[in-house]
């Protein structure tokens, strides 16, 4: 038997959990390792110490105290919001854009999107300008200096597949409607 297996029969015999023939394989091995031997010797004084420890008396509030010294704020899930103002902004865009394509079919959609790109390219240069400003006098401001630059980071890092898929799912959303719209048409017209 090696040490390991040896260390793992002495948990078993503090937890009371051990079979007799682990008992005599324990106690073979215990006889030829002398540190295992004195591993055994200590875990059994530990053992005994805790039996025949008294229990101290604590106060009735004890509990609060220590209720009161546990910093609550680490185990608090930060509550995020399933749509921002960024998301918001975006889908009507894209649902804008949408409801005028469709009003006017000349138009190409294609070069839509490419007037929403290149808007939405020129819109975060303009916040990257305004962040670089407010950051050089953030301290004169309410809100920190990494606040501000966070706010800015969130409005102008959008990115491309966000976009796509808010994209794809106004394009579904508009086709249910007009779905929607036909079916009730001629509900009405029966």
């Amino acid at each position: 038997m090696d040490c390991q297996a040896s260390t793992n029969l002495m948990m078993k015999y503090l937890d009371n959990h051990i079979t007799p023939q682990e008992w005599a394989d324990l106690q073979l091995h215990l006889m030829i390792c002398k540190d295992c031997d004195e591993a055994f010797k200590v875990y059994q004084e530990m053992l005994e110490a805790l039996e025949t420890m008294e229990t101290p008396d604590i106060s009735d509030k004890f509990e609060v105290r220590v209720m009161e010294a546990i910093d609550h704020s680490l185990y608090h899930k930060k509550n995020r919001q399933w749509f921002g103002i960024r998301e918001v902004l975006i889908s009507f865009g894209i649902y804008l854009t949408f409801l005028l394509a469709v009003q006017n079919p000349g138009w190409n959609i294609l070069k839509v999107l490419e007037w929403i790109t290149r808007g939405l390219y020129y819109v975060s240069h303009i916040f990257g300008v305004i962040e670089s400003f407010l950051s050089r006098f953030a301290t004169i401001f309410v809100y920190s200096r990494r606040l501000i630059m966070l706010q800015f980071q969130i409005i102008s890092n959008t990115q491309i597949t966000t976009i796509m898929f808010y994209f794809i799912a106004l394009a579904g959303l508009t086709a249910l409607f007009f779905l929607i719209e036909g079916k009730l048409q001629r509900l009405i017209n029966s």
